[in-house]
């Protein structure tokens, strides 16, 4: 698999579930007694507590859709431009969250 191909295969990965995150979050009785603009963090907190509950406070859906539109326009980018084997060169920090988000390195 290309770093190009990485990028697409953790955006395709993310793209759903912050899609049905954020549908969860507007719609799921669960979240209603928070305030929308902080719900997210507010739930986590709430709900674990702790640093944990910290760090994902702040990985929102939006957060991880800003991810995908990032992973995309890499993807397309060192698709256009850069021969394969220099991808991960070219766009590694790109590459390495989209690594860790499929769950290791090559």
């Amino acid at each position: 698999m290309t770093s190009a191909e990485e990028l697409t295969a953790a955006a395709d990965l993310l793209q759903p579930l912050a899609e049905a995150a954020q549908a969860d979050l507007e719609t799921a009785d669960y979240w209603q007694c928070y305030d929308p603009a902080t719900a997210w963090r507010d739930g986590f907190l709430n709900g674990m507590g702790g640093k944990c509950s910290d760090l994902v406070g702040h990985f929102t859906p939006a957060f991880a859709l800003e991810l995908v539109r990032l992973f995309r326009s890499e993807a397309r980018r060192l698709t256009i431009h850069t021969h394969p084997d220099w991808q991960d060169v070219v766009a590694p920090h790109a590459v390495a969250l989209a690594r860790a988000i499929l769950g290791g390195s090559r």
